[in-house]
């Protein structure tokens, strides 16, 4: 407990608001966890980090202009 207090302490001042919200879930009980859909590129290649995953959204959602 003390260990997720200061994570969210820390996820505060880093301004991580999803962060904050996700370890008030966990230790109020009600944190169900979520099934992540896998993120692939153009090519059919997995995505494993968080950054490559938010630059394939970005590409995903930019207006082409076609």
């Amino acid at each position: 407990m003390d260990n997720l207090a200061r994570e969210a302490e820390d996820a505060a001042r880093r301004g991580e608001q999803g962060k904050v919200y996700k370890i008030t879930r966990v230790v109020s009980g009600k944190y169900r966890g979520t099934t992540e859909a896998s993120v692939t590129d153009k090519q059919g290649r997995l995505h494993t980090t968080e950054a490559e995953q938010d630059g394939r959204w970005a590409e995903h959602f930019t207006y082409s202009g076609s």
